[in-house]
Order: structure tokens, then sequence, then C-alpha cells
């Protein structure tokens, strides 16, 4: 009876492999061919003429100006657009051009589409309002070379609802007077290369991500002297949203709050990477190279360096929480208060002996309230390096904080499972064994 039962599971198992498969747009189409274009009518016809689950290389042979509406991708298509390199340079250009027309998007990739951008430049006549790609949901855009620039829109170069990844190529000088500068995101972005760099938006100069079932995971390339005119000048990650900073170059990047990093009641996990020479202006808070506000911070590796702001010239934290493991915050100024950190009304910060604070710099220094030492002590680590000449980091150059409620929780060990939980879960495994174990003898 056992055999049979466990040949049974193991029957279904297979067969639902089988019948609940994934199939994903990215899969490889059945073929793939090249088609080479020069005007508008031959683009769009290169692009109408895919099929479902097929492909094609569109290769401009010179800039082509779109004059009816956008350029749709169509769903279970897959296209790629590239210029003609021989071309191009005796044009003395690097990349030819789309040119969208006025109020709408140059390319819109539908639901279920794929869209490569491997080495064109979308954009829009001087002075006209659209973003350069719109990525609908379920949707596919991959940048390895190229540009998406001089758009202007309510969200910038691109508008992502659905997966965006990009290894290469530029996102330049958009414009969004909503937010998302250079990518507005409410859907999967994986950023490992090429630049975000030189675009403009009322919050998220570079990037805005803004959902609570969206990501954006950067693990190379940089984002570098965008602007915000109030939160989140190179990235704004808000609304429940998920940012994990992997590696690359966070950079030069200017707001009102928040210069590299602006985070609202979100999840910002930082394992590598640098957020430097960022700015914050905004004389009643700051957070020059990040501000954060709710939700986890967590830094196990990484740089936090050369940043500017009037309060926490590295980090401006208020509620939430903070659990710093391992990594540099160094060489960040503040005009008033916490060169590295400044403080206000934390649920939890704790900072591990793997951190190092080095040359952080704010007016004066000051000891930390005696009454503060016990919390003190079970949540910062005993071996953690300060800023010399000091010993400890309560001394506004590497953290200044708020005389209301302390800062601290009383959870010496917030990653340590409760021990009646522990309890619990033993005893429910118990009981199911303990059943099963009738079960089969109840058979034979």
């Amino acid at each position: 009876m056992k055999l049979s039962i466990v040949s049974l599971l193991l029957t279904l198992l297979v067969f639902s492999l089988f019948i609940y498969a994934p199939t994903t747009n990215a899969e490889t189409p059945s073929w793939e061919r090249e088609k080479h274009v020069g005007t508008e009518t031959e683009l769009r016809n290169a692009v109408n003429e895919v099929t479902r689950e097929t492909s094609v290389i569109i290769i401009f042979d010179r800039d082509i100006y779109l004059t009816e509406t956008t350029l749709a991708i169509f769903p279970r298509t897959e296209v790629t657009l590239r210029s003609n390199t021989e071309l191009a340079k005796e044009s003395g250009v690097k990349f030819f051009r789309l040119i969208g027309v006025s109020d709408v998007s140059t390319i819109t990739v539908e639901s279920g589409g794929v869209l490569k951008l491997d080495g064109i430049i979308v954009t829009h006549n001087e002075g006209d309002y659209g973003r350069g790609v719109d990525v609908n949901l379920d949707s596919i855009l991959r940048m390895t070379d190229g540009e998406i620039s001089n758009n202007t829109s309510n969200h910038g170069g691109i508008h992502n609802l659905g997966s965006f990844t990009m290894s290469g190529g530029k996102i330049l000088d958009n414009t969004a007077t909503e937010t998302g500068g250079g990518i507005c995101n409410q859907g999967k972005v994986n950023l490992s290369g090429g630049k975000i760099s030189g675009n403009t938006a009322e919050t998220g100069g570079g990037v805005s991500n803004s959902n609570d079932k969206m990501s954006f995971t950067m693990s190379g390339g940089e984002i570098t002297n965008n602007t915000a005119r109030t939160e989140g000048g190179g990235v704004q990650n808000s609304h429940g949203s998920t940012f994990n900073l992997v590696n690359g170059v966070i950079s030069g990047n200017t707001a009102d709050c928040g210069g590299g990093v602006y985070n609202w009641n979100s999840n910002f996990f930082m394992s590598g990477g640098e957020i430097t020479n960022n700015t914050a202006t905004n004389t009643g808070s700051g957070g020059g190279g990040v501000w954060f506000d709710g939700g986890r911070f967590e830094m196990t590796d990484g740089v936090i360096t050369g940043n500017r702001a009037p309060n926490g010239g590295g980090i401006y934290a208020n509620n939430g929480r903070v659990q710093l493991s391992s990594g540099v915050i160094s060489n960040n100024t503040a005009s008033n208060n916490g060169g590295g950190i400044y403080a206000t009304i934390l649920e939890e910060l704790y900072i591990s002996d793997g951190m190092v604070f080095s040359d952080n710099q704010a007016p004066t220094a000051y000891e930390r309230n005696p009454e503060h030492d016990e919390i003190y002590h079970a949540q910062i680590g005993a071996n953690v390096v300060w800023t010399l000449p000091f010993n400890q980091g309560y001394n506004n150059y590497d953290i200044s904080y708020t005389s209301g409620p302390l800062i601290f929780s009383n959870q010496t060990n917030p990653t340590k499972t409760p021990i009646y939980l522990i309890g619990l879960i033993t005893l429910i495994i118990c009981i199911i064994v303990a059943v099963l174990n009738f079960y089969f003898k109840k058979q034979e």
C-alpha cells in the first residue's frame, strides 16, 4: 500500500510538471530574420509582418521620423531595433534615431510583446510631449545599446509596467512632469549595465520605483547627475516597493530630500555598490546619500561616501528599521547635524561590527546621553570602527539623534526566531508525523 501511494504521488507530480509548465515571452522565437528599413512605411510594414511566436531584427539605414502614432510591438512577437553601423559611421553618427510624434510615446510594447533595443536613439523632436517607450503589463523591454533621450512627458523616458532589463546603452536628458525622469517603474527592472543620466522629474529624477508588487534590482551600471525637484534625485523607492542595490554607482544626483536614494515605506537592501557625491538641499531634513522613512533598510556591504545635506550627510533615517551589518559610511558632510547618519524617531537601529565610519563631518561634536548606554550597547557592536578621535558614534560626526524617544528597540537579536515559535513548529511537525504513521499502519 505504501508503494502504491508513493507511486501515485510521483505520477501526479510528473503530470503536473507537463500541465503547469510555465511559458514566457522571453523564449527564443521559432525563427528570426533581418529587415533593412529607411522610411516610416518600411518600418511599420516590417513590424506588422511579424507573426506570432516569430521575431525580426530591423536595421535602420537612416533616421526615421514617425508622422502618425506610436510604433506598436504586438503581443507574442519579438522585435529588435538596431542601427546599420557602417552607414551610421559614414553619416558621422554612432546610432540612427527613431523620432516620435507629439503627445504619444514613440514606442509601445503591447502586453505579451518583446522589444530589444540594440543600437538606436529613441527620441522626440524638441518641445514634443511623449514618453520614449511604454512597456505594458506582461511585456518585455531589453536594452543592450543605444539611447532613450530627450523625451518629455509625465513619466519621462520609460514607463514600465512589465519587465525591463538594461545591460548597456544610455537613458539621457529626459524630463518628467511628475515622476520617473529616466524610468517610471511599476513592474520589474534589472539594471546590470549602461547609464541613466541627466534626467529631471518632480520625484525620482533617475528612477521611480513605486508599487508594492514591483522591484528594481541594480547589479551594475550608473545612475548619475539626475535631478528631482522634491524627492529622490537618483532613485525614488516608495509605496511598498523593493530596491536591491547589489553593484553599480549612484552618484552626483540632487534632490530636496534623498539626493541619491529616497525610500518611503518600502524595502531598500544594499549589498554592494556605491552611493557617492549626492546632494540634498532641504534644511529641515536632508539625506544626501539616503533618505529613509518607514519600511526596512539593510546594508550588508557597499559604500556611502562624499554625500552632503543639512542633516544626515550620508543617511537621514526616520521611522522603520535600519540594520547596518557591514560596509563603509565615510566622508559625508552635514551642515547642521549627523555627518554620517541623522536619526530621528526610529523603531529599530542596529549597527554590527562590520561597519566602518570614517571622516564624516558636522559643525560640532557632542556625547551621547549616558542614560541610553544600556540600550546603546545592546544594539551596537562593540568593534564598530568610528571616526577618530571618537570611540563611539554619538558624536554628531558619525551619528546624531533627536532628544525625543529612544531610537533603539530593546530587542537584542532582531533576526532570532522566538523560542515559542520554534516550539510550535516542532509540535506541528510531530503531529503530522504521528498522523501519517497511524494511517500507514492502518493500511497494512
